[in-house]
């Protein structure tokens, strides 16, 4: 998964190989930075292209853990296989609440209204296999 953010709430298209693709980040957080995700790799490097992104005003937050470092052996695998090794062990970290309520919403098409406290964000989180881990120290 690829992540960016930026200060400000960015939408606009980029083209892979003849297919136009919308990149529309989030609305800002409490933090003032809006997020973008996506797993298609080329919608990413077109991204890294814009001048937004040389400028600095796009940030690219992709975190690489030993999963993506061996994504050769894994792209072979068929993809219902990948999909349900991914929701089985799949933990992710957030910062605080707001992240991963926004992070929930974007990802699995929940709407925000529906996850407004903890225990609802711990649910729907559950519900779709994964777990929501908030660190500590940050």
């Amino acid at each position: 998964m690829f992540e960016f953010s930026a200060d400000t709430q960015y939408i606009f298209k980029v083209t892979v190989d003849g297919v136009q693709y919308l990149v529309a980040f989030s609305e800002r957080n409490s933090f003032g930075t809006s997020t973008f995700s996506t797993a298609n790799e080329k919608v990413a490097e077109k991204i890294r292209r814009t001048s937004m992104f040389r400028n600095g005003a796009i940030r690219e937050t992709t975190q690489c853990d030993d999963a993506e470092a061996g994504i050769d052996a894994v792209a072979e695998q068929r993809p219902t296989e990948l999909e349900s090794e991914e929701k089985k062990d799949s933990v992710k970290e957030f910062a605080n609440i707001t992240l991963a309520r926004e992070w929930l919403s974007k990802t699995f098409g929940v709407k925000k209204s529906e996850i407004r406290y903890p225990g609802q964000i711990a649910k729907c989180a559950k519900e779709n296999g994964v777990e929501i881990r908030y660190a500590e120290g940050r």
